[in-house]
């Protein structure tokens, strides 16, 4: 009889430790999930910090030195050069020779500062470049925008505009990355941007596609997040269509052997409620509405007396 007693008492305790067992890992399968849940959970209101930057760094030194007085640049640049280690020179040199047109291209790129605001389904976006403040302002829902853009070397050269949808098709603040000139793959691949998982996505040019007047980069890696609204992208030098907001963009620049590639990343990410500032743009007298073909135009002139590239 002692015996049976023992051994309904084992039995009872394996019993009851399997139970715990059971709810311990049923415990830690909920944490687990909570935890997931928690990484992906929807940005909704907050501040983005993007930082612009270049591969190689001799070039990207040496734009942000001929940046300081875009007017002067001509003059910056021999400067500079002739201050570079003998290697440093020659290496900048030949990479200039084998893409002429690159500072011209590219020089004019907001590689000073990059904030992006968003709230819902609204974006702002605040930028500069070497000559110049853009601030550019879009509701997805709505499908219209505002922005502003002023100089910074040239007295009273700013002006406002509004424009729609057709805007952004046109691209005329940005390069956009179609899928009807691109083959888009999606690597599966997920790492972690500002504490944020992301997922890698390869855009590479089809070898039909003839860039024309706009010139179309080899390839674009793309870094998005299920937790941010896509509208971001829509205020990006680069304007891919992901279904989710991008935190990194990697662009290849040049095809040439010495190539380069252009890095946007989000290097500070911040839920908060946005201040009045931060979703306002500024404003002057200077007006164009931008609804036809033609107004395009009219910007386009305006727009090139604010973003002068620097030339060599």
């Amino acid at each position: 009889m002692r015996r049976i007693s023992i051994g309904l008492l084992a039995i009872g305790l394996l019993v009851v430790s399997c139970k715990n067992k059971e709810q311990q890992e049923d415990t830690t399968t909920i944490e687990k999930t909570s935890n997931k849940d928690k990484e992906i959970s929807e940005f909704e209101e907050g501040a983005l910090t993007y930082q612009m930057s270049f591969s190689d760094t001799i070039v990207e030194d040496f734009l942000r030195a001929i940046s300081e007085d875009p007017l002067y640049s001509k003059e910056l640049g021999k400067k500079y050069i002739s201050q570079l280690p003998a290697e440093q020179a020659e290496h900048l040199n030949a990479f200039i020779k084998a893409n002429p047109s690159f500072i011209t291209r590219y020089g004019t790129l907001p590689f000073l500062k990059n904030n992006i605001y968003v709230a819902g389904y609204e974006v702002v976006y605040k930028g500069e470049g070497p000559s110049y403040v853009l601030e550019n302002r879009w509701n997805d829902l709505l499908e219209e925008g505002q922005g502003y853009a002023g100089s910074t070397i040239v007295p009273n050269a700013k002006l406002n505009f509004r424009y729609g949808k057709g805007f952004l098709e046109a691209e005329q603040l940005q390069t956009n990355i179609t899928l009807d000139k691109y083959d888009r793959v999606a690597t599966g691949v997920v790492s972690e941007i500002a504490g944020y998982p992301v997922e890698k996505i390869i855009y590479t040019r089809k070898p039909s596609v003839v860039s024309g007047e706009r010139i179309l980069p080899k390839l674009v890696t793309v870094y998005n997040s299920k937790a941010f609204n896509p509208v971001i992208n829509k205020v990006m030098p680069y304007l891919v269509a992901e279904e989710y907001g991008i935190l990194k963009l990697e662009v290849e620049l040049s095809e040439s052997e010495h190539s380069i590639q252009m890095i946007y990343q989000a290097n500070m990410v911040v839920k908060r409620k946005l201040i009045e500032d931060e979703t306002s743009i500024l404003a002057t007298k200077a007006f164009v509405a931008v609804k036809e073909n033609r107004d395009f135009l009219a910007l386009d002139l305006n727009l090139a007396k604010i973003i002068v590239p620097p030339s060599l």
